[in-house]
C-alpha cells in the first residue's frame, strides 16, 4: 500500500512553484493586446497592471502565507481590483484573472472569509464580462469558471489543513511513544537491578561473615551469589531486548529463595488462579518490588504472601514484621508499579501494619485489560 506523504515542509516545496507556473499564461491576453492598435501610453499602463497583479499574486503564494491560512484580505481585494480594471479597460481577454483571485481566496484566506472571497470574485467576473458586452452564455461561463476553481480551491484548503493537523498529531504521538518507552525501560531496569543487586549484597555479606570460620558455607553463597549475576545478567540482556515477561510463579519462588537467604521465615498461600499474561506480569513485578524491599529495609523476620481471588479481581498482598520501613517512602518501584497496575484497571495499597511491619496489597482485574490498555502495560 502507498503511503500518503502529509508532510507539509516537503509539500510546501513545490506548492507555490504551480501557482506562479500558472502566471505565465497572463502572456496570452499581453500578447493579445500588443497585436491590437492601441496607443503606446494604453498598453503601457495595461502591462504595468498585469505586472503588479503578477508581482503581487506571487508575492501572496509564500508558503507561510497560503499554507497556514494567512493570506491578506486586502491584497487579495486589491488583487480583484486590478483585475477588474484590467478586463473592463483592454479588451484582450483580461478576464480569466479572476480565476487567480479566486484560487488564492479559496486556498489562502482565514476562516469564514474563503467563501465571501469566492462569492465577490464570481459576481466580478460576471459584471466585468456582462459590462465589456459579452453574450448570455459567456457571462454565465466566467462565473461558474471562476466559482468553480474557487470553490475546488477551499476543497484543498481544508484537504491540506487537516492532512498538517494529521502530521502534528503522528508526530506527537511519537514524541510521546519514545517518552513511554524510556519511562518502561528505566522502571523495568529498576525493578530487576534493585532485586537481583540487594541479593548479591545479600550473599556477599553473608560470604564475609562465614569465610573465616566456615569456608564451606562461605563457598555455597559465593556460587549461589554467582548465579544471581548471572541471572540478573541475563534479565538486563532481556529488558533492552524488550523480550522479558516475568511470571507470578517464577517470583515467588524466587522471593523464597531471597527470604531464605535473608534468613527471613516466609509463608507462601497461592491459591491457584487463571490470568491474563499481562495481569500474571505485573503481579509477578508486585511480588518482585516487595521483596526487594523487605530484604533492603525491613530488618523483619518473618514475611507473609498471598494470593487470592477477590471477586472479579486477583489480589497479592505482601507483608512483613519489621520496621515498616520498607516502600513507605513512595519510592520508584512502588510508583512504578502503580502505573502497572493502573494501567490494567488495578490499585495498590502500601502502609504500616497495625501489628507492626509493612504491607502492600495489589488488586488487578483477572480477566485482563482492554486492548489500549493492554498497549500502555507493554510500554
Amino acid at each position: 500500500m502507498t503511503e500518503i506523504d502529509v508532510n507539509p515542509a516537503r509539500r510546501r516545496m513545490f506548492g507555490p512553484f504551480g501557482g506562479i507556473v500558472w502566471l505565465a499564461f497572463v502572456a496570452l491576453p499581453a500578447v493579445a493586446m500588443l497585436a491590437s492598435r492601441h496607443s503606446v501610453g494604453h498598453d503601457v499602463a495595461m502591462l504595468g497592471l498585469a505586472v503588479a497583479f503578477c508581482l503581487l499574486y506571487g508575492a501572496e503564494l509564500m508558503p507561510h502565507r497560503v499554507s497556514t491560512g494567512r493570506v491578506s484580505a486586502h491584497r487579495v481585494a486589491l488583487l480583484g481590483a486590478l483585475a477588474v480594471v484590467l478586463s473592463v479597460a483592454d479588451d484582450s481577454g483580461w478576464g480569466f484573472l479572476f480565476t487567480y483571485v479566486a484560487a488564492l481566496a479559496g486556498a489562502g484566506l482565514p476562516g469564514r472569509l474563503a467563501p465571501w472571497g469566492l462569492v465577490a470574485c464570481t459576481a466580478a467576473a460576471a459584471g466585468c464580462s456582462a459590462i465589456g458586452g459579452d453574450s448570455g452564455s459567456i457571462v454565465i461561463t466566467a462565473a461558474a469558471v471562476t466559482g468553480g476553481v474557487g470553490f475546488m480551491m477551499i476543497g484543498i484548503g481544508s484537504l491540506r489543513r487537516s492532512n498538517e493537523a494529521l502530521y502534528a498529531a503522528r508526530t506527537e504521538l511519537a514524541r510521546v511513544a519514545v517518552a513511554e518507552e524510556r519511562v518502561r525501560f528505566a522502571r523495568d531496569l529498576h525493578d530487576l537491578l534493585g532485586h537481583s543487586l540487594s541479593l548479591v549484597a545479600l550473599k556477599a555479606e553473608l560470604s564475609r561473615r562465614l569465610l573465616p570460620d566456615q569456608p564451606e558455607q562461605a563457598l555455597v553463597h559465593v556460587r549461589e551469589l554467582e548465579g544471581v549475576a548471572r541471572q540478573a545478567l541475563g534479565e538486563v540482556r532481556d529488558a533492552v531486548g524488550g523480550y522479558r515477561r516475568p511470571t507470578l510463579a517464577g517470583e515467588l519462588a524466587g522471593a523464597r529463595r531471597a527470604f531464605a537467604a535473608a534468613g527471613i521465615d516466609d509463608a507462601v498461600d497461592h491459591a491457584e488462579v487463571a490470568l491474563d499474561v499481562e495481569v500474571d506480569a505485573t503481579l509477578a513485578w508486585a511480588v518482585r518490588e516487595a521483596t526487594t524491599n523487605a530484604i533492603r529495609h525491613s530488618g523483619a523476620r518473618h514475611a507473609w504472601i498471598s494470593v487470592r481471588p477477590d471477586g472479579e479481581d486477583v489480589v497479592v498482598e505482601i507483608a512483613d514484621d519489621g520496621r515498616g520501613s520498607s516502600g513507605a517512602s513512595g519510592g520508584s518501584g512502588l510508583h512504578g508499579l502503580g502505573e502497572r497496575a493502573a494501567a490494567l484497571g488495578g490499585r495498590i495499597e502500601s502502609g504500616m501494619r497495625p501489628g507492626g511491619g509493612f504491607r502492600l496489597r495489589v488488586s488487578v482485574p483477572r480477566a485482563g485489560p482492554l486492548p489500549a490498555a493492554s498497549a500502555l502495560a507493554r510500554r
